[in-house]
């Protein structure tokens, strides 16, 4: 039975306070909110990288316009319109 209370009293005191309790819920919370500003901030760089690259594909398709319309390529303009792959074809093409 002292083997019993010695290992007992070898064993760490856990801190049951209120103040420990009220500290506990603050950093589980605190974690929780960064949690939830870090899957925001992803979302939201995520829209924004969406949003740039329209972006870019409307520069590029209206440059790809202009230089076919300025060499006279009213062919090539009218496929590029109703087909995508030549399209990007003519996008690796004519810039690089």
């Amino acid at each position: 039975m002292d083997a019993n209370r010695s290992n007992l009293s070898e064993m760490p005191k856990v801190d049951y306070s209120f103040e420990r309790q009220l500290e506990l819920t603050r950093i589980e919370q605190a974690e929780i909110g960064r949690q939830e500003g870090l899957k925001e901030g992803r979302k939201q760089g995520r829209e924004e990288g969406r949003e740039q690259g329209r972006e870019q594909c409307l520069e590029q398709i209206n440059v790809l316009n202009s230089i076919l319309i300025n060499s006279n390529r009213m062919d090539d303009l009218i496929k590029s319109t109703q087909d995508k792959e030549y399209q990007k074809q003519l996008i690796s093409e004519l810039l690089g």
